[in-house]
Order: structure tokens, then C-alpha cells, then sequence
């Protein structure tokens, strides 16, 4: 299992996309920022869950106020110190109206906008076009784009497009025009990126090499011997099946990398997100259908239990997936999974199937119309179909999503997902420092329960510590183009200068902070400033940097001369070529940050 997103899965410190930087970039040992006047837990830590509350008919309801809630984390009720109801917009329109207008309550405010109603929310789209056949891709990409074009900005909602082919690539970042992404969406289903892939087309090749092997076993006829093909060719099999499931690892492996990449991206973004992701190649037990087949196929040989039981523990899905689940919802990111293959067909109308027909003995008729003996079984489809589908329940029941399958239009399933997105409560807490798992459970429960009434919530998160949320802030400027300067920072290069013996070159960043821009505190030596830089780097062929700090402080005198600019440099070693440096800017005494990006070529 690849170190570079797994590690961040089970809530390692640092993004992932900082995980797994390159020896030759790491930060030098004795290059660590100076110890620090000013706290780092200077906003207290903040769990907000999103919640959906549904009535028995599917409709949102809108008019709870928060003494109708309880959150309890591990067992545990916690007090909750923050409370949104959904917009009253979003309630009008299904008839009902909140029950007052207190939005709310005491507690710390995440990033206000100018109405006071918290921050937007963001609707990211994400096609998995490393997953996903051409002609479901254009097929959903098309009412995908029909659909964002029916949508009007309402100032509340962002909209952002994201493709996946062996990396992530953003083709739209975050805009409040939704006209604008379905336009981009558009291009997908026009099949601008060439990369295919076809699951039904693999799993077909795969199970015909099965059959032709089989096959060939049968044809064999000599006066001393005959081949029995539930037995000599069993090694050919397994064979075949192990490829199969090695390429469908390697497709999970992508998928879940991507996936994790995007989330971690994310988590830098205020607000809660929906993740919309397009695919149909991820699976919950790479390759079970084929080994399931095989059992079938020869269930005197290879029994069903056998086969199954050779896949082991670690090519099951369903601990990764949870983590990933997990990790979202540490980042506020609600998974909406749609499986792109829509209705799956029938393996009994693919002729492809199809093979001769056997005497008793096992040879051969010589009649080489259709048999139904090497077609996979209706059961062969339900294990396959559930395979591709489980992983999608499991990532949407864990975020409080929903997983669409079996449709072959979700333009009207996206319209309620949209609705019941703007529809939702926002409870906030302050957790346990300490808890005894990585992994915290939630539960949300309704002071007077209501039968047939439904919450949709996420059920678990990983508590990130300070340096990962800086991390993720960083990487959503780098990858989401996430920028925003409140601070007035200006970014530059100096004259890159060689590194003996490496093809490095040693970089100066050079930071000019307005010392108007900076707040005071008193301190046992007069009023000081502090301000931590931290950056990352990314190259052009894909290479990221480890993050770098530095941590200065400033006395008042420097910072309010007229005109201070407060220069800070910070030396990174880089690749030759062209490199995007984000570089953060923090105001340690109230936590205003400006975060950057910057291109610098290399020669």
C-alpha cells in the first residue's frame, strides 16, 4: 500500500501531498523555525457536523432550532457552542419556514461572509476519467453540464471541476457561476482527454481468455490421454484471475489516491463541501468476480469458499474506504459517489460468452453453436455489480452523502442532492483534546424523536492538529487555487544559486509583509508581532516539496515605523524547470493569513 496517501488515511500529521517529498527537497535538520512567542492554539479547535434531517415523504425539514439537537462524540454529549439552520430561501421552497430567525448561537465564528451566514459551500464535481468508460463519461458528463446549467448563483454556493487521470487535475477553480463549469463539463463529455477505460471491456478480455483456455482444453484429443478443463488448465486460471484483480488494485489504488489528494486539498477550504465523484472502476474486493467465476465454472475443483478465501485481508477495500471516510469528514467533505456504469447489463446478453457444446465425457461435439455452460450466472452479476457498488454506500453512509446507482439519468438525483445540501443544519463543538481512537464516532439525536424522520450526518472524523491544518490550507492554494491576501504580502525570487553535487537549485523567497498589516501584543518586553511564513512547492513533472517554516518576531517599533515593510526570506531547494511556490503568511497574535501562489523557473 503506497505510503504517500495511506499514511495520511489513518490521520498522520501533514497533507498528502506533502507526505512524500523527495530526499533531495526535505528540509534541512538544523533548519528549524526558532521557538515561538505566540500559541499555536490561538482559535479554539472546532468540530462542525453538517446534518440532514428528511421527513417520511423525503422532504427537508427546516424549522429545528438547536435546543432540538444532541451530539455526543464516543458516547459522550457534548455542548454545542455553534448552531446554523438551513437558508431560509432553501426552506420557502419546500413550504416550510424556520421556526425563528436566530442563526447563531454563543460560540466562535468560522469566517463569516458579509451577510453573517458562515461561510459558502462548494460543490465539487469530480470525473474519474482513469475510471470510466468514454461513453459513460459523455453520457453523464452531458447531463452533469445540463444540470449545472439549470442552476442560478445565489451567492451562497461555489462550483468547482475536477478531473482524475493518473493525478488530479483542476479544469474550473471555485466560482459562484455555475454556467461556467457546465460549459467545462461539456468538454469532458466531448471526450477532450483521450485516456479511456472500460470495465465491461476488461472483464470481458478477461473472462474470454478463461473461456478460450477452456476451450482449447476440450479440443485436445489424442489416443493416450484428454485433457479435463476443470483441472489441468486450474493454474492458467488462477493465473489470469491474479491479473485481473492486480489491475483492478492498481485502479483502486489510483482512484483512492486521487480521491484522498482532492479531500486533503479541501480540508484547507472553509465551509462544507459536497464531493461529487463520477466512476465506475472502483471496487470493494479487487477482482472477487473472477475467482467467483472460476468457482462456479469448476465448483468441484475450485470451490466458491476457496477462491474467495484467496483474498486476503489486505486487497478488501473496506478499511481504506472507512478512512477515507473518515478523513473527509475531519475536512467538512460530504461524498455524493455516482456509479458512471449506470444499468449493468446482464452478462447473459454478451455472445461473447458464449462456448461449444460438451459431451458428457468432456470432449468435444464438433458443434460449435452457443452454449450457456461458460456464460457467468446471474449470481456471477450480483457479486460483480455489488462490488461496484459497495465502496459507493459505504463513502456516502459514512459522510451522511448518497451513493446513486441503477439510474441512467442522475440530473434529477443531483437536483435533490444539491437541495438537500443547502438544506442542512450546522451543529459545532469543541471536542476532547484526548480520545482513546484516531477515528471518533459521532452520533446526532433528536431531543424528541419523530418516527419515519431520517439524519444524514457524518459518523466519524479524524481530529487534525494545527501543522495539518496549515498543510491543508497551503495545498488548497497549490492544487484548488485557493488564494486570498488579507495581508497585503508580496512574494518575489532571488538569484537561485547551485547545490554541489545535486541538480538543485537553492531558491530565496523573498516576503515582504506590511508591518501595518500585523497586530500587536504586549509582551515582558513591549509590544511584539509574530508572523510565520510556511510554503510548498510543486514542479512541473508532478514532485512536490516537503512544507517549510519559519517563525519570526518583531517589536513594535519595526512594525509601526511609517511604511515598514517587514522583509522575510526563506531558501528552498528545487529542481531545474518551472516550480508553483504557495506560500503562507499567518499573523500569529489573531490568525489573519494571506496564502500565495507563485510560478519561479529554474535553470
Amino acid at each position: 500500500m503506497p505510503g504517500r496517501w495511506f499514511g495520511l488515511l489513518l490521520g498522520a500529521i501533514g497533507s498528502l501531498a506533502l507526505a512524500d517529498a523527495p530526499a533531495a527537497w526535505a528540509q534541512p535538520p538544523g533548519d528549524r523555525p526558532p521557538a515561538g512567542t505566540f500559541r499555536e492554539d490561538i482559535q479554539v479547535e472546532l468540530v462542525e457536523i453538517d446534518v440532514l434531517i428528511t421527513d417520511r415523504r423525503g422532504r427537508p425539514v427546516t424549522d429545528l432550532s438547536v435546543e432540538d439537537f444532541e451530539v455526543h462524540e464516543d458516547g459522550e454529549r457534548m455542548e454545542v457552542t455553534l448552531f446554523r439552520a438551513p437558508d431560509p430561501r432553501s426552506a420557502a421552497s419546500r413550504g416550510r419556514q424556520p421556526a425563528d430567525d436566530r442563526q447563531w448561537t454563543e460560540g466562535p465564528d468560522p469566517q463569516p461572509d458579509a451577510a453573517g451566514a458562515g461561510p459558502s459551500s462548494l460543490v465539487v464535481v469530480y470525473v474519474d476519467v482513469h475510471g470510466t468508460s468514454p461513453g459513460n463519461r459523455q453520457r453523464l458528463a452531458r447531463q452533469i453540464a445540463e444540470f449545472l446549467a439549470r442552476q442560478r448563483p445565489d451567492g451562497a454556493t461555489r462550483y468547482l471541476l475536477a478531473t482524475g487521470t493518473r493525478e488530479i487535475r483542476i479544469q474550473q477553480p471555485a466560482t459562484s457561476d455555475p454556467a461556467r463549469l457546465a460549459a467545462l463539463v461539456a468538454d469532458v463529455a466531448n471526450d477532450k482527454w483521450r485516456e479511456s477505460y472500460s470495465d465491461s471491456r476488461v472483464r470481458g478480455a478477461v473472462l474470454m481468455r478463461i473461456i478460450d483456455e477452456y476451450e482449447s482444453c476440450l479440443n485436445i484429443e489424442t489416443p493416450f490421454a484428454q485433457c479435463d478443463p476443470c483441472s489441468d488448465p486450474m493454474g492458467a486460471y488462477r493465473a489470469i484471475a491474479a491479473d485481473y484483480r492486480a489491475q483492478m488494485l492498481t485502479r483502486n489504488d489510483v482512484t483512492v489516491r486521487n480521491l484522498a489528494e482532492l479531500v486533503t486539498a479541501l480540508g484547507g477550504v472553509p465551509g462544507p463541501k459536497a464531493l461529487v465523484y463520477v466512476g465506475e472502476s472502483l471496487t470493494l474486493k479487487p477482482g472477487e468476480e473472477m475467482y467467483h467465476y472460476l468457482g462456479e465454472l469448476c465448483p468441484a475443483a475450485t470451490s466458491e469458499t476457496m477462491t474467495l478465501g484467496m483474498l486476503s485481508a489486505e486487497e478488501d477495500s473496506t478499511s481504506l474506504l472507512n478512512r477515507l471516510a473518515s478523513f473527509s469528514n475531519a475536512n467538512r467533505v460530504t461524498l455524493y459517489p455516482i456509479d458512471a456504469g449506470g444499468l449493468r447489463s446482464s452478462s447473459s446478453v454478451d455472445v461473447r460468452f458464449g462456448g461449444v457444446t460438451t459431451t458428457g465425457s468432456g470432449r468435444s461435439s464438433g458443434t460449435y453453436r452457443l452454449s450457456n455452460a461458460l456464460i457467468p450466472s446471474t449470481a456471477n452479476d450480483q457479486v460483480r455489480i455489488a462490488n461496484h457498488q459497495n465502496p459507493l454506500s459505504l463513502m456516502a453512509d459514512e459522510t451522511g452523502g448518497r451513493a446513486v446507482f441503477n439510474v441512467q439519468r442522475p440530473d434529477d438525483v443531483l437536483e435533490d442532492l444539491l437541495h438537500g445540501f443547502r438544506s442542512s443544519y450546522s451543529l459545532g463543538y469543541n471536542p476532547p483534546p484526548e480520545s482513546r481512537y484516531p477515528i471518533r464516532q459521532v452520533q446526532v439525536r433528536l431531543t424528541k424523536p419523530r418516527p419515519n424522520w431520517k439524519l444524514d450526518y457524518r459518523r466519524s472524523y479524524v481530529l487534525k492538529t494545527p501543522e495539518q491544518r496549515l498543510a491543508d490550507r497551503l495545498f488548497a492554494a497549490l492544487l484548488l487555487g485557493e488564494q486570498e491576501n488579507p495581508l497585503d504580502v508580496a512574494v518575489g525570487f532571488g538569484e537561485a544559486g547551485e547545490v554541489e553535487g545535486r541538480r538543485l537549485r537553492t531558491v530565496p523567497v523573498e516576503v515582504d509583509v506590511p508591518g501595518a498589516s500585523l497586530a500587536l501584543l504586549p509582551t515582558s518586553s513591549g509590544e511584539t508581532a509574530g508572523v510565520r511564513i510556511y510554503l510548498i512547492a510543486e514542479h512541473e513533472d508532478g514532485g512536490r516539496t516537503g512544507m517549510r517554516q519559519k517563525t519570526l518576531v518583531f517589536h513594535a517599533a519595526k512594525v509601526r515605523g511609517e511604511g515598514a515593510v517587514l522583509p522575510v526570506v526563506v531558501n528552498i531547494d528545487l529542481p531545474l524547470g518551472t516550480s508553483s511556490v504557495a506560500v503562507g503568511v499567518r499573523d500569529e497574535a489573531n490568525g489573519r493569513a494571506s496564502y500565495l501562489v507563485r510560478d519561479v523557473t529554474v535553470h
